[in-house]
């Protein structure tokens, strides 16, 4: 029997491909989320496997810091239109698991999330928002985040660390263009 963490982590049925292994459930949700029918996944351009590629416009997600995409980034938008997807959580709920993944407490996390955070993320990438082919495009999400208990580790959180997340719903898209103009489109819609 498979607990609660491998099924929230887990793609089922789907064979890992180039870029893959290292994915989070998060970051494979999300690019399921924001899939069309022609897009092509993980794909090879020049150097670098890119998420998505959606006609001429080559489209990253990253759940993370951005440092680790600034020079893969700067370099694709010299030749490309490049967008970079980055999720928020506006809401999320903390999920606590046993060693066995048995369920132990779920709670609403305190912190409520702002589309300012995402300031905190770009002070790796400053040069980007200024070129015409970069697009940065926030996900306001509502997400779940699963923590297992370590003892000694994660002293602010007295031993409970982050073993991962999972995309419970996508409640708004704010795009922001090298122009420095900025769409919103709402879209809620739950995974």
């Amino acid at each position: 029997m498979r607990s609660v963490l491998e099924v929230a982590a887990s793609q089922e049925g789907e064979i890992p491909a180039i870029g893959t292994l290292n994915e989070g459930a998060l970051h494979a949700q999300l690019k399921n989320w924001y899939q069309r029918p022609d897009d092509r996944i993980e794909q090879l351009v020049g150097s670098f496997v890119v998420d998505l590629v959606r006609g001429d416009l080559l489209v990253e997600i990253q759940t993370g810091s951005f440092a680790p995409l600034r020079r893969k980034l700067e370099l694709l938008s010299r030749q490309h239109r490049v967008r970079l997807v980055a999720p928020l959580p506006l809401v999320r709920r903390i999920i606590r698991l046993s060693d066995e993944g048995e369920l132990l407490s779920v709670r609403r996390s305190p912190r409520r999330g702002r589309v300012e955070d995402i300031f905190n993320r770009l002070v790796s990438i400053p040069s980007l928002l200024c070129r015409p082919r970069f697009e940065l495009e926030l996900l306001l999400t509502h997400q779940d985040e699963f923590r297992v208990y370590r003892p000694g580790r994660a002293f602010r959180r007295h031993g409970w660390v982050v073993a991962g997340r999972r995309l419970v719903s996508v409640e708004q898209c704010l795009r922001i263009t090298g122009s420095m103009r900025v769409d919103a489109r709402s879209s809620i819609a739950s995974v």
